[in-house]
């Protein structure tokens, strides 16, 4: 098939996708680059002969920085741009749902057979009701509707009142990232990895403060809650803020630090980028993860730290129930006030609680190992293209 990807190239989700699901020698695949590439995944794509077409190209370039017009006008210019370089497409899929790439999916839906969205979680549970409602005309004119969880169906047919509920098929995406975090703890030791991100006390307890750089994260309010630890709690552990994507801004960052700087506990701040090699590195030293987002749709980052064998603290509002028997799963706090102590008792118990979720590793095997997701997409994709 020829098929045409409309979604961030930088994402693991979007290269993954087409690692396991499209690259098996019959697919032409040309793929969207809305942003700079990460020179990683760039290589992956020539290597694998995927067709990168930039955003933004001489045909478009001069109205880029006119943030309406450019979802407007500069999709419809690379669309007519892309049809005529192209022609037909047996499949265009988009990965992730916004103004520019369901505006390039609705002008694409003339010459492709078969149009797949697939909405990622902030667009079920973040997005306001007039967004939302903008969004309606894009899931309209899909053949397919995706999504990766049980919640985010639950959400997306209430908001619609059911109008696509004939439309959607629940398709999780790969974590790749599972035989990598094996390779990474059969090949390097705790303490070469902890050196590699400059932590220097690689025998103190590693709590990860959130997973990423964004603000949904709450970071400052999780670090001012870790004031109370104990002494002793605070000298054995070591805060982690991986700030290494989403991040709003410098101000945000600073704000976090002199917050960490009054736990009196060591802290470290990565920002570099990662690649999925070092990821999976991260992954292995993460001992406990303090996780207090309003709303998730059972990321990757949290998928891989359960895998990992991660103590996961994480609000009771936030139940991930794709996992069998969850409450065994993880540790749950009620409020972002009961955190500090919340960390006091895992900290005493660690390893038992360490143990205890050593299971946890078979469990997202079973449910998002690349195995099972890439055989459910080839199903859902088999089937939107014959009805």
């Amino acid at each position: 098939m020829k098929i045409l990807i409309v979604g961030d190239a930088s994402s693991i989700f979007v290269k993954q996708y087409i690692e396991y699901v499209l690259l098996d020698g019959t697919n032409e695949i040309v793929l969207l680059q809305e942003n700079p590439l990460f020179e990683g995944y760039r290589e992956f794509y020539e290597k694998n002969k995927v067709k990168i077409e930039p955003l933004w190209n001489k045909k478009n370039n001069l109205i880029k920085k006119v943030p309406v017009v450019r979802a407007v006008l500069g999709t419809k210019l690379w669309c007519k741009y892309i049809k005529k370089k192209y022609g037909h497409f047996d499949l265009v899929q988009v990965h992730g749902v916004n103004r520019s790439r369901g505006n390039i999916g609705k002008n694409l839906r003339g010459i492709c057979d078969k149009l797949i969205v697939s909405v990622w979680g902030d667009e079920i549970f973040r997005n306001s009701p007039e967004t939302m409602e903008k969004h309606k005309a894009y899931y309209s004119c899909a053949d397919r509707v995706t999504m990766a969880t049980k919640a985010m169906v639950e959400r997306f047919n209430a908001v619609y009142n059911n109008e696509f509920s004939h439309k959607v098929s629940m398709n999780k995406f790969a974590i790749g990232l599972f035989d990598k975090i094996d390779n990474a703890k059969k090949e390097f030791s705790r303490e070469q990895i902890c050196k590699e991100f400059g932590i220097e006390h690689p025998e103190k307890t590693l709590v990860f403060v959130g997973h990423n750089g964004r603000s949904a994260q709450r970071h400052t309010e999780l670090t001012k809650e870790l004031f109370k630890l104990s002494e002793k709690a605070k000298n054995d552990i070591v805060l982690v803020y991986t700030m290494t994507y989403g991040v709003r801004d410098n101000a945000y960052i600073e704000e976090m630090e002199a917050a960490a700087k009054q736990t009196g506990c060591e802290y470290v701040i990565l920002r570099d980028f990662m690649n999925e090699e070092t990821s999976a590195k991260l992954r292995t030293i993460c001992d406990i993860m303090l996780h207090a987002q309003l709303t998730d749709a059972f990321s990757a980052s949290i998928q891989e730290s359960l895998y990992s064998g991660s103590i996961i603290i994480n609000g009771s509002w936030l139940p991930y129930n794709e996992l069998p028997n969850y409450k065994e799963c993880v540790v749950e706090y009620d409020d972002i006030s009961q955190v500090s102590n919340t960390l006091e008792k895992v900290l005493k118990d660690k390893e038992q609680y360490k143990a205890k979720f050593t299971a946890n590793r078979e469990i997202l095997r079973q449910i998002s190992s690349s195995q099972v997701t890439t055989e459910k997409w080839k199903e859902t994709i088999s089937l939107c293209m014959r009805t």
